[in-house]
């Protein structure tokens, strides 16, 4: 987990409660970010 940006594994060991919140925040912005490089930014190809 210590390579995906943005990760937070000690937040598993704190008892956190939203730890699903914040993994579905975390995918979201690597897919957009990936897709984006996918299509060169173009924002209309990557809708």
């Amino acid at each position: 987990m210590d390579q995906i940006p943005g990760s937070k594994p000690d937040r598993l060991l704190a008892g956190s409660e939203s730890i699903y919140d914040d993994s579905q925040k975390l995918m979201e912005r690597l897919v957009i970010a990936l897709v984006l490089q996918y299509t060169n930014g173009n924002q209309l190809q990557a809708a």
